[in-house]
C-alpha cells in the first residue's frame, strides 16, 4: 500500500483522529507562539489531554493556565490512557470502567461547580511509554 508521507490539510481538521492501517498518521502544524498552540487546541482538538515539551517555567505555566483540558502534561501522554496507567491494551472509549477518566471531575458546592484539572511533571528520564 503506497501512502503519501505528507499532504496539507485545512486548519479545521486539525481536530481529526484519524484511523490508520499499517502506519499512524498524525497532524502536524507549526504555529510561532504558545498562544497560538492553544488556541488551536481549544477550538479544533477533542481536549482530552495536552502535553508541552519545553524546560521554559514561564512557556509551562501559560500552557497550563490558558489549555483547556482536563490532563495537562510535560512529556509523554500515555499516563492518560488505560495502556500506561493499568498495564492493558489501549481500548478507546471502552476501558473508562476500569480507572481511566475522561473529564474534569465535578465538585458541587451550595452555590457553585468547580471542576479539577490533572497536571503531571514528568522529570525523570527513565519514565517512557
Amino acid at each position: 500500500m503506497l501512502e503519501p508521507h505528507a499532504e496539507p490539510i485545512a486548519i479545521e481538521a486539525l481536530g481529526i483522529e484519524w484511523e490508520w492501517e499499517d502506519t499512524p498518521e498524525v497532524s502536524l502544524c507549526v504555529v510561532d507562539t504558545v498562544a497560538d498552540a492553544v488556541r488551536l487546541f481549544n477550538t479544533y482538538s477533542p481536549r482530552l489531554v495536552a502535553s508541552m515539551i519545553s524546560k521554559d517555567v514561564t512557556e509551562q505555566e501559560q500552557f497550563w493556565s490558558t489549555i483547556n483540558s482536563p490532563f495537562v502534561g510535560n512529556g509523554f501522554t500515555r499516563w492518560v490512557d488505560g495502556q500506561f496507567a493499568l498495564d492493558k491494551p489501549e481500548l478507546g472509549l471502552s476501558n473508562w470502567e476500569n480507572g481511566r477518566l475522561f473529564a474534569r471531575s465535578g465538585v458541587l458546592g451550595g452555590d457553585s461547580a468547580f471542576t479539577l484539572r490533572i497536571r503531571a511533571v514528568q522529570d525523570s528520564p527513565h519514565i517512557h511509554r
